[in-house]
């Protein structure tokens, strides 16, 4: 029999009889009147006397059904709904992220919860004043029954068929409305007073007063979004919850009655009358002393500074960095611990997580500014959402993130768009160095002063052009570097095959492209030429790049990215960690002779000339898409690597020539390399730094008179200069190195071209 079932007989009993009464009545009326006149006190006994045993027949019929009904409910039904671990109720825990001070030590930086801001106490560390105080107020006889007050039950089953009063506090023990919050079952039904009261019976046989208690003072909710004591504790007094007075103590169980009605914050009035009642009943019963009761009586109370006015009002939402390692601690619970996106998010929120991030706070902060204040010399004119967009990421040189902002302006709510993780944009020319630079450079295909020439190509119907007028002629990687050349780059990407472009910029330096794919019947990929100059079918993020850029002044070593170090669960066991582990992208000669060719771009003619960052010496490379629909700028200096992006949400020319992106790197690079001692990159054993000739863009002779310092592998093929009188044919690289005495030449000749993609400015 169901619960529905039988409530609906047991009403449906008392209806029949009505009836049944109401008929017999009629019927004797009726034959009153054909047997004529009574005497008066006959027919009031006959009246009463029927009506008592009738009554009397009701109620010995109706409690035989109501008693054997209720039991059968209780044994099918009930029985298996009443077995509760109050252990696993430590689930529901606010998370708390941690950060590192100036020393390095971690320290709790910020809470993370969901719609319960709850952090467990033992049963140990709360105050006996609030023990005491919401037992006085809430169950008074808590520690002599059995999870059941049988009294204050009765009266609560009469009242709700009787209306006799307006409380709808029902009666309830502490041990009942334990379980009311553990079920969240709130319903006004015999039904769900049955299945309490047998739960509150069941749960004491299991567990100690002090177990129940301890779960109760954890679980309820004080108003102001605390879930537990220890929460309301902070929330309210700044305070542990065994460090509170009697007049804080008695303040704060005032509350549970009516949260919002005796939110101390809000309806201060309300809360001193709560509070003093609270304090007469804890004298009353001998919890406190008539000398305890006197000084708390009139206590001014001192609240938290940070809470008073607020009461949820104003709300204060995550950082950017923040939301993203909310991100990445739920993606890696899915993929660590095979639970879905549900499961982790309330792991992340209400799980008691440890999280330990790696953000550099002062940096985030410094950067926030920045971008909250929208200085328009650095972000250009207005502040609407109309207005473009940036987004940045800094990191360390071992892939921990140190600060990101996704977004320009006031942030507007938490876990938004982040467009330094959330947008894949065209990242334009700074791509080169991925795409082709690197590439040459780690395969030998290419000096850092080879010579190549700048001029109008057409590989099979793909005509790429600068963003500069015409073209240079005969120029040296560097120089084509500087400049920001697209013919080059293709000419060298076209030799050396797309696909090992491909396979360079997703293996080796973790670019997340489309091999291939298929979008309304049309298939797209980002093998093709085009991609050599950023003209990507879904493009990148900015933690994408920065964590490529990295290897440029690393060492060539390649760190997956991350915004936290461990994780925790409530228990102090480790469930997650990032170790700073990498995989060799190039070798330490390699990422070296590139560090050195980005610093070219920096320097006077360049696309980046006169950027810097105090007396620290740094690289990178500018980027401008087709249109001028996105600007970027990724580079470094000895202690941080970042990359930056600027445009539209919805893509479409910025006006102007000024890269912003670059403006917006420089102003938070500065901040975070400010008091930072003086450093340098350190050469690596495998390069050394050579004169070359400008002209041929070999090793200079005692003849040649233009001259730059370049930066070659020790075993490098570069030959030296013998004179200008002579062209390197265009099909041709000719390159001659001395290595321990030996000259050797090699030929590469030029392949087969394949088709491409769109153009791409510089």
């Amino acid at each position: 029999m169901s619960a529905n079932n039988f409530w609906n007989g047991v009403k449906g009993f008392f209806s029949n009889m009505g009836q049944k009464i109401s008929k017999s009545y009629k019927t004797s009326k009726a034959k009153r009147k054909q047997k004529g006149k009574k005497s008066i006190g006959r027919v009031i006994w006959s009246y009463v006397g029927k009506g008592i045993l009738t009554l009397l027949l009701i109620m010995i019929i109706s409690g035989s059904i109501i008693g054997t009904t209720a039991t059968i409910y209780i044994v099918k039904d009930l029985d298996k709904d009443i077995n509760f671990d109050l252990n696993s109720l430590k689930i529901s825990l606010t998370s708390v992220i941690y950060v590192r001070d100036d020393n390095g030590d971690f320290y709790e930086y910020q809470k993370l919860h969901g719609s319960e801001n709850r952090e467990w106490v033992s049963y140990n560390n709360i105050n006996d004043y609030v023990k005491n105080g919401i037992v006085a107020i809430e169950d008074q006889r808590f520690y002599q029954h059995h999870g059941v007050d049988w009294k204050s039950t009765v009266y609560a089953f009469a009242n709700m068929f009787l209306k006799m009063s307006n409380n709808n506090r029902g009666g309830s023990t502490i041990t009942q409305q334990l379980i009311k919050n553990i079920t969240n079952e709130n319903e006004a039904t015999p039904e769900r007073k049955l299945k309490e009261i047998f739960r509150a019976l069941e749960l004491e046989k299991k567990y100690t007063k002090e177990e129940i208690l301890e779960s109760y003072l954890n679980v309820v909710s004080f108003g102001n979004g605390c879930n537990g004591i220890q929460s309301a504790a902070q929330t309210y007094f700044g305070k542990n919850a065994n460090e509170l007075t009697l007049a804080e103590a008695a303040c704060i169980v005032g509350i549970t009655k009516n949260p919002s009605k005796y939110n101390p914050l809000v309806n201060p009035n309300n809360n001193r009358e709560r509070r003093q009642y609270v304090l007469k009943k804890m004298l009353e019963l001998g919890f406190i002393s008539q000398q305890e009761y006197d000084q708390a009586y009139n206590q001014e109370l001192v609240f938290n500074k940070k809470s008073i006015g607020t009461n949820n009002t104003t709300t204060k939402y995550n950082s950017y960095y923040v939301d993203q390692v909310i991100t990445d601690v739920m993606a890696d619970l899915q993929e660590n611990l095979g639970i879905s996106s549900t499961e982790a998010f309330n792991m992340v929120y209400n799980g008691g997580l440890q999280i330990y991030t790696e953000v550099d706070l002062k940096m985030q902060q410094k950067a926030e500014k920045i971008f909250t204040e929208a200085n328009s010399q650095i972000f250009g004119k207005g502040k609407s959402q109309a207005s473009p967009q940036c987004a940045i990421v800094v990191m360390d040189y071992n892939g921990a993130v140190k600060c990101m902002v996704g977004g320009v302006g006031e942030k507007k709510g938490n876990r938004v768009l982040n467009r330094a993780t959330g947008s894949k944009r065209q990242p334009g020319s700074a791509i080169k160095p991925l795409s082709c630079y690197a590439l040459g450079i780690e395969t030998n295909a290419f000096e850092f002063s080879t010579m190549v020439e700048d001029k109008a190509i057409n590989i099979n119907g793909y005509k790429p052009k600068n963003s500069y007028k015409g073209y240079k002629g005969d120029i040296t990687i560097a120089q084509a570097i500087k400049v920001s050349s697209n013919t080059v780059p293709v000419q060298l990407v076209h030799k050396m095959g797309v696909s090992n472009s491909f396979n360079f910029m997703t293996k080796n330096l973790g670019l997340d492209l489309v091999d291939e794919k298929e979008i309304n019947g049309k298939k797209y990929t980002d093998k093709g030429l085009s991609s050599t100059l950023g003209s990507l079918t879904d493009g990148v993020t900015v933690l994408e790049m920065t964590a490529a850029y990295a290897t440029f002044g690393n060492g060539g070593k390649y760190y997956e990215p991350y915004t936290y170090s461990k994780v925790l669960d409530s228990n102090g066991r480790v469930i997650l960690e990032n170790k700073a582990t990498y995989t060799q992208a190039m070798s330490e000669a390699s990422a070296y002779i590139m560090n050195q060719l980005l610093r070219e771009p920096t320097k006077t003619g360049g696309t980046a000339a006169g950027l810097s960052i105090g007396n620290f010496p740094i690289y990178g490379k500018t980027g401008t898409t087709d249109n001028y629909k996105d600007r970027y700028f990724a580079g470094g200096s000895p202690y941080y690597v970042a990359a930056c992006w600027y445009g539209y949400d919805i893509p479409k020319s910025i006006s102007g020539s000024t890269n912003y992106a670059m403006r917006a790197w420089k102003a938070v690079m500065t901040e975070a390399h400010e008091d930072l001692p003086k450093k340098d990159f350190k050469m690596p054993k495998g390069v050394v730094k050579k004169t070359y000739c400008t002209h041929t863009g070999l090793l200079a002779s005692p003849e040649c008179s233009d001259t730059k310092t370049g930066y070659y592998k020790t075993k490098s093929k570069i030959g030296l200069c013998s004179g200008h009188g002579h062209s390197t044919p265009d099909n041709t690289d000719k390159t001659t190195t001395t290595t321990a005495g030996e000259k050797k030449t090699t030929t590469t000749t030029t392949t087969a071209a394949e088709p491409a993609g769109n153009d791409d400015a510089a």
